[in-house]
C-alpha cells in the first residue's frame, strides 16, 4: 500500500470515528435530564453489582475449596488412624501367634472391626475426591481391604490349627512371616496413600489463598473502576447540564446587551427545548423591537428618555422635524436648556414631583427651536425607578393652542358682535309686528313673523353654543340645593307638553317623590332635551315614558320612546356637538345637534354619566345617572311642585 493510500485510509478511518462520535453525542444530547441522571446512578451501581456477584462467586469457590481441604484433612487423619489400627492388629496377631491367649485374639477382633469401619468412612470421603485422585485412592482402599481379609485369614488359620491339635513352631513362624509381609505391604500402601493426600491437600490449601488474593485484587480493581466511572459520568453530567445551562444564561445576557446569541443547542432534552423557546422569544423580541424602533423613528411626537439629572439620553428623529435639532446634538444636554426661560423653574419642579410620586405626569411648556421660535409642547412623562430614567413623549400643541385662541375669539365674537345686534333686530321685528311703525299688510306680517322665528332659532343656537362653552370651560355656575326629582320631571313635561300634543303623543311620568341634591334648572334642561329628542323621533300616537329611581347612592333617570332606534355605529357619537341622531330627518324634524352635548356636559358637572340603549326598529332609552348627594351644595330653591304627573 502506498503512502497516498495509507493517508486516504487514515482519513477515512478518522471520518468514520468522527461520525460515530457525533452519533454518540447526538444520542446523549437527545436524552432528557431524568435519563441522564438514571445513567449517572445506574452505571456505577451496575459496576458495584457485578463486583459483588464476582466476589460472591469467589467466596463460594473458596468455601468449596475449604470444604475439600477439610475432607482431605479428615481423610488423612483416618489414614493415620488406620495405620495405628493396623499396628495394633499386627501386634495383637503376632502376640496371639506366640501365646495363643484369648485376650490378644479379642483385641485383634476389636481392631479388625475398627479397621473395617475406618475403611468404610475413608471410602465415603474418597468418593468426593477429584476423578483422577478418586480412582487411585479407591485402589488403595481395595488393597487395604484385601490385606485386612488376608490378616483375618491368617488369624482364622491359627485358630483352626489350634483346634486341630495345636500349633507347631513352623506354623507359627509361617504365620508371623505372612503377617510381617502383610504389614510391610500395608505400610507401603498407606505411605503412598498418605503422600497422595498430602500432595492433594497442599494443592487445595493454596487455592483459598489465591482466591482471597484474587478477591482482594478484584475489590481494589472494581473500587477504582467505580470511582473512575462515577467521576467520568459526574463530569459528563455536569458538562452536559451546566455547560448547556451556561449557554442559556449567556444567551439571556447577550439578549439584554443586544449581542448575537449562541447557536441553538442540539438535542430534544429539556434544556435544548428551553434554548429553542428562548431563541423564538429572542426572535419575537427582535421583531417587536424593530417595529417599535420603526414606530419611534417615524412618530410625529418627540419620544425621548431623560436621566435623573434631566439630561437627554435618547431621542427620536422627530426632534429634528419639530425643533430643528439633530438628535445626537441633544444627547447629554439638559432639557431645561431648550425650555423657554419663563418655564424652566416650573418644568424642573414638575419633573421632581413626577420622580417623587413615580406616577405619570403631564407638563406644558414652550421649547425654543433652532430657528429661535417657540413651540408649545405637552410632555407626558413617566419615571422608572429601576432604570433611574424618565420616559417622555412630547406633543406639539402649538396648533391646539392657536385653535383655542381662535375659539375664544369666536365665542367673544358670537357673544358680543352677533348676539347683541341679533337681539336688537329681533326687538325691532317685534315692534314691526305690533304695528309700532305703521300697519303692515298680510304678506308683510307673515314675513316679519318668519324672520322673527329665524332670529329666535339663531339666538337659541348662539345661547346653546355659549352654554356649552361655559360648561366645557368650567365657567357655568351650578346652583346645587335639595330638590325633588318629581318637581324636575313635572316641570320638564309641562315645558314640552304642547309639542307632544301637536304630534298626538302621550307622556307617562312617574309620580313618586325622590329627594336629592342638584341644580334643578340645569336638570330640567337635561330632561327637556331628552323629551324633545324623543318627541321628534316618535311615531304619531306613540307613548313616551320617563322613570327615575335610586341605584345605590345615585339617582337614575330613564326616558324611553318608540322611535326607529339608533344604528349601533352612531351610538358612540350622538353625544358629540352638532351630531344628529337621524340626519335624513333633519329637514323635517329640525334640531341643531347641540342638545345631547349640552345634556352630557350638565350631567358630568353633576358628577354623573349619560348613555343610551337602543335597537334599530325597537325604540331607544336615554338615561343619565348622578350622585344623590353633592359636595358643593349651594343655595336652596323654593319652587312649587306641579300637581300633574302624567300628561297627554
Amino acid at each position: 500500500m502506498t503512502k497516498v493510500d495509507e493517508r486516504i485510509q487514515l482519513s477515512s478511518d478518522q471520518t468514520e470515528n468522527k461520525k460515530q462520535k457525533t452519533a454518540i453525542l447526538d444520542w446523549l444530547d437527545n436524552l432528557d435530564i431524568a435519563r441522564k441522571g438514571f445513567i449517572l446512578v445506574a452505571v456505577p451501581l451496575s459496576t458495584v453489582l457485578v463486583s459483588v456477584i464476582i466476589l460472591l462467586f469467589l467466596l463460594q469457590q473458596s468455601e468449596q475449596e475449604l470444604s475439600r481441604e477439610e475432607r482431605l484433612s479428615k481423610l488423612g487423619a483416618l489414614s493415620v488412624s488406620l495405620m495405628q489400627t493396623w499396628t495394633e492388629i499386627a501386634l495383637s496377631s503376632a502376640t496371639f501367634a506366640y501365646t495363643q491367649e484369648e485376650s490378644y485374639r479379642e483385641r485383634f477382633t476389636k481392631y479388625s472391626h475398627k479397621s473395617q469401619a475406618t475403611l468404610s468412612r475413608m471410602q465415603e470421603l474418597v468418593a468426593e475426591l477429584p476423578p483422577e485422585q478418586k480412582a487411585a485412592s479407591l485402589q488403595d482402599l481395595t488393597k487395604f481391604r484385601r490385606l485386612d481379609a488376608s490378616t483375618t485369614a491368617v488369624i482364622s488359620s491359627l485358630l483352626v490349627q489350634e483346634q486341630d491339635g495345636g500349633l507347631d513352631f513352623a506354623r507359627q513362624r509361617n504365620a508371623r512371616l505372612r503377617m510381617q509381609a502383610i504389614a510391610e505391604e500395608f505400610a507401603s500402601i498407606q505411605w503412598k496413600f498418605k503422600g497422595r493426600l498430602d500432595e492433594l491437600e497442599g494443592q487445595y490449601s493454596a487455592v483459598p489463598a489465591r482466591t482471597r488474593a484474587m478477591a482482594r485484587a478484584l475489590v481494589i480493581a472494581f473500587g477504582i473502576l467505580t470511582i473512575f466511572i462515577s467521576i467520568y459520568l459526574a463530569a459528563f453530567y455536569s458538562r452536559s447540564i451546566t455547560r448547556r445551562l451556561n449557554i442559556v444564561m449567556n444567551n439571556s445576557i447577550a439578549l439584554a446587551a443586544h449581542l448575537p446569541l449562541n447557536a441553538r443547542l442540539r438535542g430534544k432534552e429539556e434544556i435544548a427545548k428551553l434554548d429553542q423557546v428562548f431563541h423564538k422569544m429572542a426572535s419575537g423580541l427582535q421583531e417587536a423591537s424593530q417595529r417599535e424602533r420603526a414606530i419611534t423613528e417615524n412618530a410625529a411626537e418627540v419620544i425621548c428618555s431623560i436621566d435623573g439629572e434631566l439630561n437627554f439620553k435618547e431621542m427620536n428623529p422627530a426632534c429634528l422635524r419639530l425643533w430643528g435639532y439633530e438628535p445626537t446634538s441633544m444627547i447629554g444636554k439638559s432639557v431645561l436648556q431648550f425650555v423657554a426661560q419663563d418655564g424652566r423653574d416650573r418644568t424642573a419642579a414638575e419633573f421632581a414631583r413626577g420622580r417623587e410620586t413615580a406616577q405619570e405626569a403631564v407638563i406644558e411648556n414652550s421649547v425654543v427651536k433652532q430657528s429661535g421660535e417657540t413651540a408649545a409642547m405637552r410632555w407626558s412623562l413617566h419615571w422608572s425607578k429601576e432604570a433611574s430614567t424618565f420616559y417622555c413623549i412630547a406633543h406639539d400643541v402649538t396648533e391646539q393652542h392657536e385653535i383655542e385662541r381662535m375659539k375664544k375669539e369666536f365665542v367673544a365674537m358670537v357673544s358680543h358682535d352677533l348676539r347683541s345686534p341679533l337681539s336688537a333686530l329681533q326687538g325691532s321685528l317685534s315692534l314691526f309686528g305690533k304695528g309700532a311703525y305703521g300697519s303692515l299688510n298680510e304678506k308683510g306680517l307673515i314675513t316679519v313673523e318668519r324672520s322673527h322665528e329665524d332670529l329666535s332659532r339663531l339666538l337659541g343656537l348662539i345661547d346653546s353654543l355659549l352654554d356649552l362653552e361655559k360648561m366645557e370651560s368650567g365657567k357655568m355656575q351650578m346652583m346645587f340645593s335639595r330638590i325633588d326629582m318629581y318637581s324636575v320631571v313635572s316641570r320638564s313635561v309641562n315645558a314640552v307638553l304642547h309639542l307632544a300634543q301637536d304630534e298626538s303623543l302621550s307622556i307617562e311620568a312617574q309620580s313618586a317623590s325622590l329627594e336629592c341634591t342638584g341644580d334643578e334648572a340645569k336638570l330640567v334642561q337635561v330632561v327637556v332635551n331628552l323629551l324633545s329628542n324623543a318627541i321628534k323621533f316618535s311615531p304619531r300616537g306613540g307613548t313616551i315614558s320617563i322613570k327615575y329611581q335610586t341605584t345605590g347612592n345615585s339617582i337614575k333617570v330613564r326616558v324611553s320612546d318608540q322611535g326607529p332606534g339608533i344604528p349601533a355605529s352612531r351610538i358612540s357619537a350622538i353625544f358629540d356637538r352638532f351630531e344628529q341622531i337621524a340626519p335624513t330627518d333633519h329637514s323635517v324634524k329640525g334640531g341643531r345637534g347641540l342638545g345631547l352635548a349640552i345634556a352630557k356636559s350638565i350631567v358630568e358637572a353633576h358628577g354623573g354619566t349619560i348613555g343610551v340603549e337602543s335597537t334599530e326598529g325597537a325604540g331607544s332609552t336615554f338615561w343619565f345617572e348622578f350622585p344623590a348627594q353633592q359636595h358643593n351644595e349651594g343655595r336652596n330653591s323654593n319652587e312649587e311642585l306641579p300637581d300633574a304627573n302624567s300628561c297627554s
